[in-house]
């Protein structure tokens, strides 16, 4: 008897799933340089260079994912550290801000990514409308859970999964960012940003 794994039950399963992919690694590039910028502030107010090999390191990942992943491996996002890129010791990720149950599993901030922990933070309760890798639109329902004082305690957020309805399911970072109206940038946007980062960072290293 095949044991049920609650991290692959809802893995997009159809032929769509390079379109899914590629939406996830440019989410989690769009992430990455936000991070990138970031890090490129602080040097400046700083003065000094401390960030430069980081902010290095994080361009030259963000042109090999654009570059070699995008397409042809666009449904291994490739980069799916757990953690910010100074990692966990340096900058913790932030808690969630009550338990969630996804589908009926509950997440933890170990699994989850510093994007899915902010996406995931920020969702309120309410009936969202979603889109699966195959186009059709289906209901994200988010309910909560409060105390006697009215806090919040839980959020659960549910979908059709079962049956015919569990194949061709997105990943948990694109429903969330449909849910929320996040703009997934495209990939031409992200090289023209990563240019601009790399003009950036040669002149404040030539200082």
């Amino acid at each position: 008897m095949a044991i049920d794994d609650p991290k692959t039950r809802y893995r997009p399963e159809s032929k769509d799933d390079a379109n899914e992919g590629l939406a996830s690694v440019l989410s989690q590039m769009a992430q990455m340089q936000q991070d990138t910028i970031r890090l490129m502030a602080e040097m400046r107010s700083s003065g000094s260079g401390a960030n430069a090999d980081v902010i290095e390191k994080l361009i030259a990942q963000q042109e090999r994912l654009i570059t070699k992943t995008i397409p042809e491996n666009a449904v291994h996002p490739g980069i799916s550290a757990y953690s910010y890129p100074e990692g966990d010791l340096a900058k913790p990720k932030p808690p969630l801000k009550c338990k969630m149950l996804w589908v009926g599993f509950e997440e933890t901030v170990e699994t989850l990514t510093p994007l899915e922990v902010d996406l995931l933070n920020r969702m309120e309760p309410g009936v969202y409308r979603v889109r699966k890798t195959n186009g059709v639109e289906i209901k994200l329902t988010v309910a909560a859970k409060r105390n006697d004082r009215d806090d919040l305690e839980e959020l659960s957020f549910m979908f059709p999964c079962k049956g015919d309805a569990r194949h061709d399911h997105g990943s948990k970072v694109s429903y969330l960012q449909q849910a929320l109206g996040d703009r997934i940038p495209n990939a031409d946007e992200l090289l023209v940003e990563l240019a601009k980062l790399k003009a950036e960072l040669a002149t404040a290293g030539s200082h």
